[in-house]
């Protein structure tokens, strides 16, 4: 518990140095429009973790943007949505225009919290790109939620989650315009899929066995497997390992703790398994990988 207590205190410390006026983790929901000087102050030096959900839609100009170590290069008009934990940097072009809004799992509408689960099924890029007619759409619903942001206004909340809840729906469209359905619904509920995507994201790091999720579900094993594999294309070992794997990698561009200590937060049994287990996903050991990302972020 003492490891992961350093852990934070040193991520804060991190995260407070950023002059990331739009990202703030003090509240449940923002946005605003940039362009000119008012981009420039908030680009960061060097890449950030994500506390909540974030989605830029740039209207026009260029951007360079990280997004888990991937560099992408984006031209407007585009969307870029982002998960949270990510780790991400955005260095923008002349010309850039953009809305952004921050906002974390809670502050949605409940029945709209469960496209969150899905989120990687709906995006599966972090850019989405728009023709003319899509931006206007996208730009609609935008309008709407600065207006109400700004107002002091009874029931602001609940209406800044409506729209906020249709926006996200609208990008969905844009992004998939045909709706994920699993081959055998009948038999394979997605909602059931959904569920375990949502549980390996808060319990991936002390429950990494497919067993662990499927008592939890009330089903077996080998049901939970097949499930996942017609939503994701993949298993549930695969998504949990896939989930342990990206998280090893931010914590080891996050912190100074070693090797031992991330392996010790992620539940591996030492750190010469935790050594071999990255290895064999990545391609390199966790030793390198730290000292070959922070070479290049920082």
């Amino acid at each position: 518990m003492q490891n992961i207590a350093i852990g934070e205190k040193k991520e804060q410390r991190m995260l407070s140095k950023e002059k990331i006026a739009v990202c703030k983790a003090d509240t449940d929901f923002y946005i605003k429009r940039l362009s000119g000087e008012a981009l420039t102050n908030i680009t960061s030096e060097v890449p950030y973790r994500h506390r909540g959900f974030c989605i830029s839609i740039l209207t026009s100009g260029d951007m360079e943007q990280y997004v888990d170590f991937d560099r992408q290069m984006v031209t407007g008009p585009a969307i870029t949505m982002l998960e949270k934990g990510q780790i991400h940097q955005q260095i923008f072009g002349e010309g850039c225009e953009l809305i952004h809004i921050y906002f974390t799992p809670e502050f949605l509408m409940t029945e709209t919290q469960c496209l969150l689960n899905c989120w990687g099924c709906m995006f599966r890029s972090s850019v989405i790109r728009m023709d003319e007619d899509q931006l206007k759409e996208v730009l609609m619903y935008c309008r709407m939620l600065i207006n109400e942001f700004r107002q002091d206004r009874p029931r602001k909340d609940a209406v800044l989650r409506s729209l906020l809840s249709a926006l996200i729906i609208s990008c969905g469209r844009i992004a998939s315009p045909e709706p994920v359905h699993l081959k055998n619904e009948e038999t394979q509920p997605q909602s059931m899929v959904l569920q375990f995507k949502m549980l390996v994201d808060k319990h991936f790091s002390d429950k990494v066995h497919v067993a662990d999720y499927a008592e939890m579900l009330y089903i077996t094993a080998g049901h939970l497997n097949d499930s996942v594999k017609a939503v994701f294309g993949r298993n549930a070992k695969n998504l949990i390992d896939e989930k342990r794997i990206m998280e090893a990698k931010r914590l080891l561009y996050l912190r100074n703790h070693s090797v031992k200590e991330i392996a010790y937060e992620l539940s591996f049994e030492d750190d010469a398994y935790f050594n071999r287990f990255f290895k064999k996903h990545t391609g390199m050991t966790p030793v390198f990988f730290q000292k070959q990302i922070r070479e290049k972020y920082n």
